[in-house]
């Protein structure tokens, strides 16, 4: 499917700054991925993986933050990548089952 959306200037210089970064993942795919993870998320399924994973982040982060290593991501920057890694492990559970 093709089609057209708006977003805010703020969230397009976010995207353009995302894709910078990350040469090897296309619009497409970040919309693609994001749309994805907002659509088939089922909490009762994916919540217990998910609290343990957060806690395991939250735990690098505050021991990062202990010897003051600050990551130069914002907070959406971070989200975007956490979706996306989501969904890319989803495709890798989903593949390995055909």
């Amino acid at each position: 499917m093709k089609q057209t959306i708006e977003v805010s200037d703020h969230l397009a210089i976010q995207i353009d700054q995302y894709l910078q970064e990350h040469p090897d993942v296309t619009l497409s795919d970040l919309v693609e991925a994001a749309l994805e993870q907002r659509l088939t998320f089922n909490a009762a399924d994916e919540l217990p993986e998910f609290i343990a994973w957060m806690r395991r982040e939250v735990a690098v982060g505050a021991e990062q933050a202990e010897r003051q290593e600050f990551s130069k991501q914002t907070l959406d920057e971070i989200k975007a990548e956490v979706l996306l890694e989501r969904q890319q492990r989803g495709q890798v559970k989903n593949n390995a089952a055909l």
